[in-house]
């Protein structure tokens, strides 16, 4: 059941998400144009957006009374902290690549949402970009869709759908294809250290690298920077092949340290909860237990049928919220 309202949360979620920063963007302009103000800083637009998602998030449970201890939020030992950190930054590289291979396609999207905060002070770009986008989307994404759909036992497939619905959330072409990416691995992380503070930090460490990187721009001589852009766009096709196979298997070796270093992290929590149920194990009387009426059996265990059917992923209402996304980004490709 928890899943069907969450598959039905999605569409409202994504025209929520769009009409909601549509109104508002539709009454800063008139502000501007009566005078009220001069500018929308662009701060603010960012404040508005993670205050929509999570305003739409609080609603949804309040409406359906999900607890917020449901979102997994574990306190971190020290090693978790520093090991999820670690994974954020050792996905970077596949992740640059996957956005080169969308960049011969369609815009960067990424680059230009870090060029419109380059004014503010670097501590300020990073609230803006990396702290406050790790809470938000980590809370609605590994918290609220991945916490749901882990639910139903099959594991890979919330992983994946998560990510999945992480990625059409960007509702652009270019940050869906590296944002799924991330997203699939943010879950796998998630679950190896049963907490979301695992998949902030990573979330955190992650976008810092493209604050940083257009941070320390600033101090380039800006004749290098445009003569490196000169010769990028100069490029033959054999040497963009070369440059694009050079990191995918960068990228193909980051992400495998990424996955052992998951890997340590999800022995270490099995451990820990193995070592948990060994202190709190009871006696149990079996012969009892066999002894339960044949009849109450038969009324509180459901069958295959509705086991599957209430552990089913897909649902119509999540289809047509993927499809609504889809219309989104196409429509803002040709328009845009």
């Amino acid at each position: 059941m928890e899943i069907k309202k969450v598959n039905l949360f999605f569409p409202f979620f994504i025209f929520g998400f769009i009409f909601l920063n549509l109104a508002v963007a539709i009454i800063e302009k008139i502000m501007i144009q009566s005078g009220i103000v001069n500018a929308v800083p662009t701060w603010v637009m960012y404040l508005q957006n993670e205050i929509i998602i999570l305003s739409m998030v609080l609603i949804y449970c309040l409406v359906t009374k999900v607890k917020i201890s449901e979102f997994r939020i574990k306190l971190l030992s020290l090693k978790e902290v520093i090991l999820s950190l670690l994974v954020g930054y050792l996905i970077i590289p596949m992740a640059m690549f996957l956005t080169s291979v969308t960049g011969l396609f369609v815009e960067n999207a990424a680059s230009t949402t870090v060029a419109l905060v380059n004014p503010y002070p670097f501590i300020v770009q990073l609230i803006l970009i990396a702290v406050m986008p790790a809470f938000v989307e980590e809370v609605t994404f590994r918290g609220l869709f991945y916490g749901t759909y882990r639910k139903s036992g099959k594991y890979l497939g919330a992983i994946v759908l998560s990510g999945v619905l992480f990625g059409l959330f960007h509702l652009n072409f270019d940050q869906f294809v590296y944002a799924t990416f991330m997203g699939i691995v943010l879950a796998k992380l998630t679950e190896a250290t049963g907490s979301i503070l695992s998949s902030m930090l990573a979330h955190f460490a992650f976008n810092t690298y493209s604050v940083t990187m257009s941070y320390l721009l600033k101090f380039v001589d800006e004749d290098i920077v445009t003569n490196s852009k000169a010769e990028a766009a100069s490029m033959t096709v054999a040497e963009k092949a070369t440059q694009l196979g050079g990191l995918f298997v960068s990228g193909l070796l980051f992400l495998a340290i990424a996955i052992f270093v998951i890997q340590i992290l999800d022995k270490k929590n099995k451990k820990e909860i193995d070592d948990l149920s060994l202190v709190n194990t009871t006696d149990y009387n079996e012969q009892e237990y066999n002894k339960q009426d044949d009849k109450e059996k038969e009324d509180t265990v459901s069958t295959e049928e509705e086991k599957s059917e209430k552990n089913r992923l897909i649902t119509i209402p999540l289809v047509c919220g993927i499809i609504m996304a889809l219309c989104y980004m196409i429509f803002s490709l040709i328009v845009m």
